[in-house]
């Protein structure tokens, strides 16, 4: 580690000059894509100069893919306790981050920022820090060309040291001073904006760029903020112009957050090796065929413009041909003949197709090969041949769904922890168009988030179609969580409908319950509630015959009587037929269906056998006393039938009687249905 400021300032000018063909390079990709490498020489004054934007095309192509997979799911990540008391706040915890990243934070358009970036220059940066102007979390993306490290550096986060150049205004200087600690001497601010006034100490060794060490614009300041890892592992951060290298825009600070790392994260395309510069950009990957492209294009206007312009000759003669114009209905004192062309050597746009497709080929767009129906021979492909194509290409893109999704790791990280430090005071969201306040003791827990874009969700259709197939082959499985698959195709289709179209099981499941419960309470008067096919049918089982338990306790206060309990067996004997008439429900749940049924069968049986033995007894008290005679009850003629069996259920959703009687002295039993309330 650099022991002075002087050693500190060398150092990085020493690799400022190490990457200076790495820079030249930049410059190239940045040039190719906006205006195009010009002709070095054209063949006469006017002659066409195109560019055929090949790679600015890919490029708008694939950032689409990089953010459908970013912020296609509903939420940008997952959580994971690592305590078992934290369990309970994975959803609200991940809720809570979503909003606050997707919603209160500038994260969506730098994240598109550093995404255009890694395609262009082959890496992008990501810098999470907290705005303590605006009070809030933020996100800045650099370019590559305002990132110095060291020549050796492997991996970012372990760097020795880290220079982010920043560009900021006077004003924005003046603005931010008192917060972030600027230096305000005017004296100060007039040395180090714009071309400023260089220190003469550092003249033999100032490293001179526009745009890392002075600008042009007078009102431009150029600070260089500088992470340096100690010994112990502790950053420092030091923050000066290179103009005014001696005198620090801002006394140097140990970094503040809590996660302990260098505050800017990279995100490469490509990953070839483990050096720093080794990534690769789709311009560089498509820098010679962009430039056949646009050699073909020219060459096929200057065709055009000899071929639109004839050349003329004369058989014999003298002629000035100064003198001669070219225009419909001349008249002419010679003999002249038109030179004939000869056709072109190529075809000239199948050229530039060529070209653009083999550029596609080498970046790996995931629509090669479907457009282009046939192959070298002239012959169509056979869909076998097409989805093998389809497949490699995806699989180029699932690689780097891949790499970025290691970096975006580390951005959420950061961004939860900053998020913990200095936002855990602010517990309200809104999650699905509802305020929620999250749980304090949430953020007591440690946890382990991960991007909820899937490695291979590039195609949004092929997606949902391994979704679907697995939809199919889950039906009978138990093990795996429909509702989970559901949940995603909806969040692939628009992850808007999700609030409208789909209910979380345990939501669906108390309104379940919530329905048998309400259900049994009116079976207590002998109404039979109507099954529908659509009902948990187990739920609505298991309910019931909870409650039929809890009443066989008389302290609860609820006594089913011998008529209402027909109406019961019936309710439940309905459920068990409607789900036996669902043979995809049956394939899950047909076992405790069948548990039920026997359930059911079984306490009819015992129904039927203690009103037969209660009619046996009263028949046998009755001829023991002498109250009987062999011809019937008393007061009945012989012949006469025994007393009446009890009613049956009732029809859906007709009431068995007129409900319990509340005369003024108390709680009888009910004439109807033999329930006795307890108070």
């Amino acid at each position: 580690m650099p022991e002075d400021k002087d050693e500190l300032y060398e150092d990085i000018c020493s690799d400022l000059r190490d990457r200076q063909a790495w820079e030249s390079r930049q410059i190239l990709w940045s040039k190719m894509r906006n205006q195009g490498v010009k002709r070095t020489r054209k063949p006469w004054p006017g002659a066409a100069d195109m560019h055929v934007p090949i790679g600015d095309t890919i490029i708008n192509k694939l950032k689409a893919y990089y953010v459908q997979w970013i912020f296609g799911p509903e939420l940008l990540a997952s959580f994971y306790a690592l305590e078992d008391q934290g369990d309970s706040y994975t959803d609200s915890v991940a809720q809570w981050f979503d909003y606050q990243v997707r919603e209160n934070t500038n994260f969506p358009t730098m994240a598109i920022c550093a995404i255009d970036s890694l395609l262009q220059n082959g890496m992008g940066f990501l810098k999470p820090y907290w705005d303590s102007g605006k009070e809030r979390l933020a996100f800045a993306s650099i370019h590559p060309y305002f990132v110095i490290v060291p020549p050796w550096t492997q991996e970012l986060a372990e760097a020795d040291r880290v220079v982010h150049v920043m560009h900021m205004s006077e004003a924005d200087y003046l603005r931010s001073a008192e917060p972030r600690g600027y230096n305000t001497d005017e004296d100060y601010i007039e040395s180090i904006k714009g071309e400023g006034k260089p220190d003469q100490k550092y003249e033999q060794s100032r490293y001179v760029a526009e745009g890392l060490s002075y600008s042009r614009l007078k009102d431009l300041i150029i600070l260089w903020e500088v992470y340096l890892r100690q010994s112990d592992g502790q950053i420092e951060v030091q923050t000066f112009s290179p103009l005014q290298p001696d005198e620090p825009a801002r006394a140097p600070f140990k970094l503040p957050y809590q996660h302990k790392q260098i505050p800017i994260i990279q995100l490469p395309y490509e990953l070839l090796d483990p050096g720093f510069f080794s990534s690769r950009g789709a311009m560089e990957l498509v820098q010679m065929y962009e430039a056949s492209a646009c050699k073909m294009w020219n060459e096929k206007l200057d065709f055009m413009s000899i071929a639109n312009r004839p050349v003329l000759s004369t058989q014999g003669g003298s002629i000035n041909a100064q003198n001669i114009r070219w225009e419909p209905g001349a008249v002419y004192d010679s003999v002249l003949q038109l030179v004939q062309q000869p056709p072109p050597p190529v075809n000239f746009d199948e050229e530039v197709q060529n070209n653009r497709s083999m550029a596609e080929q080498r970046v790996g767009m995931p629509d090669f090969g479907i457009g282009d129906q046939s192959d070298s021979q002239g012959q169509n492909k056979t869909a076998t041949e097409t989805n093998a194509i389809t497949t490699v290409m995806q699989q180029s893109n699932d690689l780097r769904a891949r790499v970025t999704k290691n970096s975006i790791t580390m951005v959420f990280e950061q961004a939860w922890s900053i998020l913990r430090q200095y936002k855990s005071n602010d517990l309200n969201y809104f999650w699905r168009k509802r305020r929620i306040t999250l749980d304090d003791a949430a953020f007591d827990n440690a946890y382990v988030l991960r991007p909820n874009g899937s490695v291979d969700g590039y195609s949004r259709e092929r997606e949902i179609q391994k979704l679907m197939q697995l939809r199919q082959l889950a039906q009978g499985s138990p093990w795996i969580k429909l509702p989970e698959i559901d949940r995603k195709i909806i969040e692939l289709m628009d992850s808007t409908w999700i609030m409208q179209v789909f209910s979380e099981p345990q939501d669906i499941q108390q309104d379940e319950e919530m329905k048998q419960a309400v259900e049994n309470s009116v079976m207590i008067d002998g109404y039979l509630p109507n099954v529908l096919p659509t009902d948990a049918h187990v739920l609505h089982l298991q309910i019931l015959d909870g409650f039929l338990g809890w009443t066989q306790n008389p302290a609860n206060g609820v006594k089913v009587g011998p008529t209402v309990m027909p109406t019961f067996l019936q309710h439940a004997t309905n459920h068990v037929q409607a789900a036996r008439a669902d043979a995809q429900y049956m394939k899950q749940y047909g076992q405790q269906i069948a548990q039920f049924a026997n359930k059911i069968a079984q306490t009819q049986k015992q129904m039927q056998q203690q009103q037969a033995a209660a009619q046996s007894a009263q028949t046998a008290m009755g001829n023991l006393r002498g109250m009987t005679p062999a011809g019937g009850p008393p007061g009945m003629p012989n012949g006469a039938p025994g007393p009446a069996a009890p009613p049956g259920p009732p029809a859906p959703g007709m009431p068995a009687g007129n409900g319990p009687v509340m005369p003024p002295g108390g709680l009888p039993q009910n004439p109807t249905n033999g329930s006795t309330p307890q108070l």
